[in-house]
């Protein structure tokens, strides 16, 4: 089972990014618990899938919540999020500098809450979350993660909704 501990070691090296970010430039950072305005991912990874039914379906699946209204994610109610500890990276990440290089080119951007003024002085390289080596490392464990259960890495995507609303319809696709 290795792309599954590859991917939570993934989530934890995105954490601990964050968490040093926040602490490194506290008012560049507004992201807190019961903003919500990132909150508008669509569809995952099979992978994150995975962990996101897992969870659902031990911890909340009984839960009396509706679909939230307009493209909110469906595991938002009340802006929290229902999901948190297993939420997919895109939502672990959005607050950060996301970096993408073009040539020699450097480009970056965040959230349009954070970093407000720009980057604060004394921003590095290493406070930079490459979101393209991400998102390669994520379909790559992605890829792996379907060849290990036999799904279809191809277009393998799976929408929150569903999740949402069925989790255990995931599983049954194994």
């Amino acid at each position: 089972m290795r792309p599954l501990k590859t991917y939570q070691n993934l989530v934890k090296e995105c954490d601990l990014l964050f968490k040093r970010v926040q602490h490194k430039y506290p008012a560049d950072i507004s992201c807190r618990k019961g903003c919500s305005d990132c909150c508008i991912c669509g569809s995952v990874f099979a992978i994150e899938a995975y962990f996101i039914s897992l969870y659902w379906k031990k911890h909340c699946s009984d839960k009396k919540v509706g679909l939230p209204r307009g493209n909110f994610c469906p595991f938002l109610h009340d802006r929290q999020c229902l999901i948190y500890p297993v939420r997919p990276l895109l939502c672990r990440t959005h607050g950060l500098a996301l970096a993408t290089i073009t040539g020699n080119c450097l480009d970056w951007n965040s959230c349009p809450s954070n970093f407000t003024n720009g980057l604060p002085e004394g921003f590095c390289a290493a406070d930079f979350l490459s979101i393209d080596q991400i998102n390669n490392d994520l379909a790559l464990l992605n890829i792996s993660f379907c060849q290990l259960f036999g799904c279809d890495q191809d277009h393998y995507r799976i929408s929150l909704e569903s999740l949402f609303i069925s989790p255990g319809s995931f599983f049954s696709q194994f």
